[in-house]
């Protein structure tokens, strides 16, 4: 047998035999790949002492949780890594936490594991609540009441059940963001990549930006006004109360059912809008390039439609004066003579309308 060759079977048995040591292991702890974190990890509780309102939290790799405290103690409860540890201290009425890297370089290039933050805090009301991480989940319970939120993240999802008085301000890069039956002041919400879901909210207004990624809105009210926009998603909005809403999404569909405001623009190139039971004391302005245009049993004080390709059909609360123009469909609409403007546009598409009885 050729040396090659026997240089070739040796290399290949010790590949497989590597392979085994690292699976083997893998598969004894039903596939968790953090048991080849090569890091060490320690868990210590650190009780907080001191008066303190507001809330800072710094870290680069930690989950930070913050929950109700079972005894009434204040105390935090960390999960470090070796040469990744962090100070619990009150300063200044701030209660900080505060990360110290000692690794080396090399000691960086793997982590499979996230080492935690748990903040444990009395049921109540605190300041302002600064959170700035790198990678890592943040999970707020519900019992507490923020006087402001401000998270920034680079990549992590997004828990948050507390209630916060004054304004939510989270940017990320990559995660998910969950609002959930929670009042807040003026909300932003700014991410790259995932989803956002805001369920039972009650805010003075909202302003959520997404490059990829669904928005969906369920149960949420807002005195004030609502701007949602995505490149490439869904927007989704059901039992919506606010000011004026406005919706654009490059490449996505918009749906909207049970939403009451004062007026709705949504905006967009590619992708369908349906409307359902929603109404506007205002104007609805609707564009788009491509995609069909569906309103059921929806009202405004005057429509103005208008899409390049696609059909365009409803049915209407109320009498509208129509003004229905296409370059290549059909036509038909009531011969209606009072109500506001509905004008419909398309260039390739039908347009169809009634009105409910």
């Amino acid at each position: 047998m050729k040396a090659t060759t026997v240089s070739l079977l040796v290399a290949l048995a010790l590949l497989v035999v590597g392979l085994l040591a690292l699976f083997i292991p893998v598969a004894i702890h039903g596939w968790d790949l953090t048991v080849l974190d090569p890091h060490r990890y320690t868990e210590s509780t650190h009780p907080v002492a001191g008066e303190f309102t507001a809330i800072s939290v710094e870290t680069s790799l930690a989950n930070v949780t913050v929950l109700p405290s079972e005894d009434g103690t204040c105390r935090a409860v960390l999960c470090e890594q070796e040469g990744l540890t962090h100070t619990v201290a009150v300063e200044d009425g701030t209660l900080r936490i505060t990360e110290t890297d000692t690794r080396r370089w090399y000691e960086k290039l793997i982590n499979l594991r996230s080492p935690s933050i748990t903040l444990y805090l009395p049921e109540g009301s605190y300041g302002a609540l600064t959170v700035s991480l790198s990678t890592g989940d943040v999970t707020l319970s519900e019992g507490f009441t923020f006087a402001s939120l401000t998270l920034r993240g680079s990549t992590g999802d997004v828990a948050c059940r507390a209630d916060v008085l004054g304004a939510i301000d989270v940017r990320l890069s990559t995660g998910d963001v969950l609002l959930e039956g929670i009042s807040a002041g003026a909300i932003t919400l700014t991410a790259s990549t995932g989803d956002t879901a805001l369920t039972g909210v009650t805010c003075t207004s909202l302003t959520s930006s997404r490059s990829t990624g669904h928005t969906r809105l369920d149960g949420l009210s807002a005195e004030g006004d609502v701007t949602l926009t995505s490149s490439t998603g869904r927007i989704g909005l059901s039992r919506v109360s606010a000011g004026a809403l406005s919706l654009y999404v490059s490449t996505g569909r918009t749906e909207l059912a049970d939403v009451t405001a004062t007026t709705l623009t949504s905006e967009g190139d590619t992708g369908d809008v349906t409307l359902t039971n929603t109404v506007l004391s205002g104007a609805l302005t609707i564009v788009r390039s491509t995609g069909d245009v569906t309103l059921t049993r929806c009202d405004a004080a005057e429509l103005l439609i208008k899409t390049d390709t696609g059909d365009v059909k409803g049915t209407l609360l109320s009498e509208k004066i129509f003004i229905p123009r296409t370059d290549t469909g059909k036509i038909a609409v009531p011969e209606t003579v009072t109500g506001g403007r509905c004008k419909v546009t398309t260039d390739t598409g039908d347009i169809r309308f009634t009105i409910a009885e």
